[in-house]
């Protein structure tokens, strides 16, 4: 599965894959 998790109030992302 993949997760991806985003947070745009620090313009920074972030993505996991499993």
């Amino acid at each position: 599965a993949i997760f991806c998790y985003w947070i745009t109030s620090n313009l920074f992302s972030l993505c996991y894959g499993f």
